[in-house]
């Protein structure tokens, strides 16, 4: 805006013209043209939402919502958005949608939630269109009708809405409600990524890295992933720090992969915990330090990480970072094999296969060397070969008897298991 175009604005905002003291006080908001001024853009919309400007009243409805410029008062929000809503401004519809679909400063009311994002929605607003879809997509005030959310999130992409494409997006990925389209959930991702939509940058880069729906390209996934990242999202940050522990589409830098691991473990995401916990207990690209691998895979376990529950039953098998303790180390090695583990069957059938801790078995250890086997490990199946010629042919028949119809995950058989005693805490 030229100085001479602002300098009429502000006459014309003096005068009383409300439209002007509104985009005046936009122009303040926003910082456009003017050095931004909260006080003084509230006094302006204050003084056209009094001559019953729709638009000055949402912004004052907004300025309390969120706390700018004034203190942050959920009530007067309402009342700005209420007064607003009832002249058909659509933001306000679309956010008293919100507030009510949320429980903010009211009572949660599904159906009112549903009748005012219907209301915007139906003139257009894209995110009272996308809301929508959500309320009927999750059966939220509105029988559960995906067709209905498919219609709507469409409707609201088309419109450029980032969040609308990255559901719609999930949509095709999954084949919810929509013939499976790869190639449509990756333009759609695409669409939303660059309007910086950080779930649709990690799926985006998710397909890149797997070349589903696009050509297998981990050097553009390691980018997207460094977009989220960026924005402090815990999947993409483990998944970039992967990709630098790996040499993934990256040149290979342990130091920045355990950097971004402890980045992604500070927020609870529990495979970078473990991952962290092997760096540690290596000394690639940190300092080894047995300690700290322990507590990391002691937390990664917690949250429910299987790798790391076998970590941290190596760590008790030989005293790595806590006190030896076999019997501690197969009730977790057993706890993970129940999962199908691959590892974990071969770390417990090495423990018997030996006599570390326990009485030596060859027979259970054959049994568990199978079923790692069968689940593509490598080792178990080299162990498997070696196991068998130190058996009679009628203890290979009941090893394979003692396996046979066991699925994960399940309890491994009884006779695969061992009598423990409950889980000691931790001593060091």
């Amino acid at each position: 805006m030229s100085p001479k175009a602002l300098e009429e604005l502000r006459l014309h905002a003096q005068q009383g013209d409300d439209k002007a003291q509104y985009d005046l006080g936009k122009l303040l908001i926003e910082g456009r043209a003017v050095a931004p001024n909260y006080e003084e853009a509230l006094g302006l919309f204050n003084r056209s939402a009094a001559k019953g400007n729709a638009s000055a009243q949402y912004q004052l409805g907004l300025a309390h919502y969120l706390g700018r410029g004034v203190a942050q008062d959920l009530t007067r929000a309402r009342h700005w958005y209420e007064l607003a809503a009832k002249q058909g401004q659509l933001d306000a519809l679309n956010d008293l949608g919100v507030m009510y679909h949320n429980g903010e400063g009211v009572f949660k009311d599904a159906a009112k939630a549903l009748r005012f994002y219907k209301a915007a929605a139906a003139k257009g607003h894209p995110g009272a269109q996308c809301n929508l879809a959500i309320m009927y997509d999750n059966a939220q005030g509105v029988a559960r009708d995906v067709h209905e959310a498919i219609r709507w999130l469409t409707l609201s992409a088309a419109q450029n809405h980032a969040t609308a494409q990255y559901n719609l997006a999930v949509m095709y990925e999954s084949g919810e409600g929509v013939p499976k389209d790869l190639k449509k959930a990756a333009q759609l991702y695409t669409a939303s990524a660059k309007q910086g939509n950080v779930q649709a940058q990690y799926n985006l880069g998710l397909m890149y890295d797997s070349g589903r729906g696009v050509e297998s390209d981990p050097t553009m996934a390691a980018g997207l992933y460094l977009l989220g990242a960026r924005q402090g999202y815990a999947p993409a940050q483990h998944n970039l720090a992967v990709a630098y522990d790996n040499g993934d589409g990256v040149r290979p830098n342990p130091q920045l992969a355990a950097k971004l691991y402890a980045l992604a473990s500070a927020q609870g995401h529990r495979g970078s915990q473990n991952n962290l916990g092997l760096m540690y207990d290596n000394g690639r690209g940190v300092d080894q330090n047995v300690d700290h691998a322990f507590e990391w895979f002691f937390l990664a376990r917690a949250m429910g990480d299987f790798n790391a529950q076998n970590n941290l039953a190596l760590m008790y098998q030989y005293g790595r970072g806590v006190d030896k303790n076999v019997p501690e180390a197969v009730r977790l090695f057993e706890l993970s094999s129940a999962q199908g583990d691959a590892n974990a069957l071969s770390n417990l059938a090495l423990v018997y296969l030996n006599g570390d801790g326990v009485a030596q078995d060859k027979v259970r250890a054959y049994g568990l060397f199978m079923l790692a086997a069968l689940r593509g490990s490598q080792r178990g199946a080299t162990y498997l070969k070696g196991t068998s010629q130190e058996l009679t042919a009628l203890e290979i028949k009941e090893a394979e008897a003692i396996t046979k119809g066991w699925k994960p995950p399940s309890p491994l058989p009884p006779r695969l298991l061992t009598s423990t005693s409950p889980s000691p805490a931790p001593s060091r």
